[in-house]
């Protein structure tokens, strides 16, 4: 059922107590402020939808995954995965779940491809005669034939990622985490990484997704939905056009011109408005035009008629369209590095 809720989080905080040096102990300073990881986290992803979760270094995203996979007991809320509490009921919840993680270290490098997943099968609690299908299954589906009989220390980035994702895939889980899936992959890797989750795990067995990454193409060639978040709270959620939308109510243009001077400008604010013109690179002549998604046309070509009659060669306009990174940039906080 594409619309049946497959994650559920309400409210969910997460703290970490400081670690204080042990001469502290002696002195009667107050104890540290516990770290917030996150604050009150709500969202639900549907049946079916793949979840994108942005954010810096620190954002939460991880801390936010290993809750939702019962690695982490939360310090408040709740959180439900197919309608099993992770907290009250961590064994259904689990049951739901497969995980794949950068860097992967759990598999055992000097046994061949095809018997770490035997043994995974096995942790899993597969039958023995259906784990065989199963594995046979996931080298095909994932093109890991040629390599299911090589042993795992021997297998590039990219293979070992494969493998994980075959792993992850074995008891037939309805919800699949990705924690930074692409992460050390080279371009190649990285493209036909992100093939396997589009034209093979979703089209094949349609789970519910949610991935980490801090590429944000990645993100937006993936998701149907992306939440951006910051210091432990979900700054903004939607998918890519309502968060467009969400930083820009206008359609803007590039217009590099010479001979563009001060009074010109001045006049060119008076005819759109003081907050629709932008000069975006002096040392390019080149300035950024705001119009509404209704009169956009009447307009730009009223401003160009403009500039062109104040004396400005124009050399070229073209659309601006929002990129992920620019909402991303727009609605977290720049932060001085210390």
């Amino acid at each position: 059922m594409l619309d049946a809720a497959a994650i559920e989080v309400d409210d969910l905080s997460q703290s970490y107590p400081v670690q204080q040096p042990l001469f502290s102990s002696f002195r009667s300073a107050p104890p540290a402020t516990p770290v917030r990881a996150l604050e009150h986290v709500s969202l639900s992803v549907r049946q079916g939808e793949v979840l994108g979760l942005l954010g810096a270094n620190g954002a939460g995203k991880t801390t936010l995954i290993n809750i939702l996979c019962t690695l982490l007991t939360p310090t408040s809320g709740h959180a439900r995965l197919a309608g099993h509490d992770v907290v009250l009921q961590p064994q259904a919840a689990r049951r739901q779940v497969g995980l794949v993680t950068s860097n992967e270290r759990s598999f055992y490098w000097r046994l061949t491809g095809r018997q770490n997943l035997r043994f995974f099968a096995d942790l899993y609690h597969v039958p023995s005669g259906e784990a065989d299908r199963r594995i046979d299954e996931f080298l095909d589906a994932l093109d890991l034939s040629a390599f299911a009989d090589q042993r795992f220390d021997g297998f590039s980035t990219g293979i070992r990622q494969r493998f994980a994702c075959a792993r992850a895939l074995l008891h037939h889980p309805r919800i699949l985490f990705m924690d930074e899936p692409t992460k050390g992959l080279d371009p190649n890797a990285s493209a036909a990484m992100l093939q396997l989750i589009q034209q093979r795990i979703l089209k094949v067995w349609q789970p519910t997704i949610v991935v980490t990454s801090h590429n944000l193409t990645d993100i937006e060639k993936l998701c149907d939905r992306v939440a951006i978040l910051d210091r432990g709270r979900i700054l903004r959620i939607g998918t890519i056009g309502e968060l467009v939308r969400s930083i820009r109510s206008h359609e803007a243009y590039a217009v590099q011109a010479t001979g563009v001077d001060q009074n010109t400008l001045v006049g060119l604010r008076a005819l759109l408005g003081a907050d629709r013109v932008r000069v975006r690179d002096d040392a390019a002549a080149t300035l950024e035009l705001g119009f509404g998604h209704n009169d956009r046309e009447r307009c730009l070509s009223r401003a160009l008629a403009y500039l062109l009659e104040r004396g400005a060669v124009i050399q070229r306009c073209e659309p601006m369209d929002v990129s992920l990174e620019d909402v991303f940039r727009e609605t977290v906080p720049q932060r001085k590095v210390a």
